[in-house]
């Protein structure tokens, strides 16, 4: 379900898909890291736990990383224009 979410979220924003980490870690995190200019979208265990009911709550901490993949990707082609 976690895959097919990521998946859906990203053709809603229309970016490609990054790999997908989850990190086993209690606290509730989502965060974008990039490995080899590969992005990478670490979700850590304690957030899957808390939305594990809601997973439509837990769509919205993935569309916003991925909102900010997005807007990382639109800064770099500008400035690689303007070079």
């Amino acid at each position: 379900p976690l895959e097919q979410l990521v998946q859906e979220c990203c053709e809603i924003l229309e970016v490609p898909r990054p790999r997908v980490i989850v990190r086993n870690h209690p606290e509730p995190q989502a965060y974008l890291v990039a490995v080899a200019d590969q992005p990478h979208l670490v979700l850590t265990s304690g957030l899957l736990d808390l939305f594990e009911p809601a997973p439509q709550q837990l769509r919205f901490f993935v569309g916003r990383e991925l909102g900010r993949l997005k807007c990382n990707q639109l800064r770099l082609r500008q400035v690689r224009f303007g070079l």
